[in-house]
Parts: C-alpha cells; sequence; structure tokens
C-alpha cells in the first residue's frame, strides 16, 4: 500500500542518529493541533484516541500524553 505524500512524514520518525526528526517533531504538533480543533473533540472533552503503535486507536488519553507516546513509539501503520 503506498503511503499518501501528505503522510509519509509520519513514518519518518527517527534520522540516522536515531533521534526525532524535525519534520516528525512539526507534523505531530500540526496533528495535535488539528485534532484539539475539531468540533468532536471539544465535545468529547480532553481525551482521545491515541494513534501509537502501542496503542493502536484503542486506548483514550490525555493530547499530551498522544504527543508523548507518539514520540516514543511512532504511529501505526
Amino acid at each position: 500500500m503506498e503511503i499518501p505524500e501528505g503522510r509519509k512524514w509520519m513514518y519518518k520518525r527517527l534520522d540516522r542518529n536515531k533521534h526525532l526528526t524535525e519534520e516528525f517533531r512539526e507534523g505531530v504538533y500540526e496533528f495535535l493541533q488539528y485534532v484539539i480543533s475539531q468540533e468532536k473533540f471539544q465535545e468529547q472533552g480532553e481525551m482521545l484516541r491515541c494513534p501509537c503503535i502501542k496503542c493502536s486507536c484503542k486506548v483514550f488519553k490525555y493530547v499530551d500524553q498522544v504527543g508523548w507516546d507518539l514520540y516514543q513509539e511512532g504511529f501505526m501503520p
């Protein structure tokens, strides 16, 4: 399955030195800003499904926890 061009940053988490890439950090920030701006999120409260590899959108977490998980684990495929 081909990854859409606008989402390739999601799977380029670490550079060759195993540090988070700037592209990934910016992408996670923009992703979370988009999520919290959505009406459904604002109606439901402060938690969202975590799309990291470990949680696979099955666990609800606070926004800062989701960001941390994405930095540590990366997005699920």
